[in-house]
């Protein structure tokens, strides 16, 4: 007994010190009591935008390795409407499973019980994933090991949870600690980010997987690596652009400072709201900054929430990044 807990003490030491990759860039922030009290807000009115397993047809996650090529590691491909519910069908890393479809509630992701696993005819749906609890609880989290009628819940310990800026935007970060009571060296630790869904996949077994993810597409914006896209037909990234916005979240001001590859070549900087609606639009060219203070074309001031800074240099060559307004 005394091994195991030295084993989980260990564990969760490793998770915290080297869980986080060194390329990708995450970095520790702080919000006041009244950001913080907004955010919330949002996460609480905007739950889809905000949650940490992103759900949507296309989303995808890519893993690097160190000097190596990438691997596309997790995607949504498909939806299937139940019950007036949206579904949705994810494949590789942390899948809903074959025959399993999943969908999302507030902080947690359900999955349809189609074949009544839990042995409970009045439910219909299990918890897969939740981002609402502390301690321990037991949830439905992966399927894709184990076939009907043999399956059992997973036993899942909240570890940590951070303030943080990866990819240039703000986020909070979740460690969660999973175990099967029924598989051995099944005990795996996930880091959750708000807005982008899994970022690290740790195994605790001899020469297990470790999985970083430097990029991700979710909603149609692409974070991160954006080599992943080098042979996507629809969109050609260009890396060399380069967004940074400070203070980010912000409640007067932020300013926006961007770098584009060629000073001959013009660029256009745009405010869209999540709806894709032009707030403000900008022609921009070479280095320089550009400050926000949260108006529209019009001068009207907008409501909290969330916007997207879009700086394209053609209809195929562009970036994007993500701001939060807190009033």
């Amino acid at each position: 007994m005394k091994k195991i807990c030295l084993s989980i003490l260990l564990l969760h030491w490793v998770v915290m010190s080297v869980c986080i990759p060194t390329n990708v860039p995450i970095n520790e922030t702080t919000l006041s009591y009244a950001q913080e009290t907004e955010y919330q807000k949002l996460v609480r009115d905007r739950p889809e935008e905000f949650s940490y397993n992103p759900l949507q047809v296309g989303n995808k996650w890519w893993r690097g390795t160190l000097g190596g090529p990438h691997y596309l590691v997790r995607e949504v491909v498909d939806s299937l409407l139940i019950n007036n519910h949206i579904y949705y069908k994810v494949i590789g890393t942390g899948a809903s499973g074959e025959g399993f479809w999943v969908r999302n509630e507030g902080d947690s992701t359900l999955v349809y019980d189609q074949n009544d696993i839990d042995n409970d005819p009045s439910t219909s749906e299990l918890v897969s994933e939740d981002f609402s609890f502390s301690g321990q609880t037991w949830v439905y989290h992966d399927m894709t090991s184990f076939s009907y009628p043999s399956i059992i819940p997973w036993e899942c310990t909240f570890l940590d949870e951070s303030f943080l800026s990866t990819f240039g935007i703000p986020t909070y970060l979740r460690w969660h600690q999973y175990y099967h009571p029924e598989q051995y060296n099944s005990m795996t630790i996930i880091g959750w980010a708000r807005g982008f869904g899994m970022f690290q996949w740790t195994n605790d077994i001899p020469d297990g997987t470790d999985i970083s993810i430097i990029a991700c597409k979710i909603n149609g914006i692409l974070y991160g690596d954006t080599s992943v896209l080098a042979e996507d037909d629809t969109t050609t990234p260009i890396s060399n652009i380069k967004i940074n916005c400070y203070p980010n979240p912000f409640q007067h001001d932020t300013v926006i400072k961007y770098d584009l590859p060629s000073e001959a070549t013009d660029g256009i900087l745009e405010i869209l709201n999540v709806k894709g609606q032009t707030l403000r639009r900008e022609l921009v060219r070479g280095t320089g900054v550009f400050s926000w203070n949260g108006t529209d074309k019009n001068g009207h001031s907008i409501s909290s929430g969330m916007y997207l800074c879009k700086i394209s240099m053609n209809s195929r060559l562009c970036k994007t990044t993500k701001l939060i307004y807190l009033k």
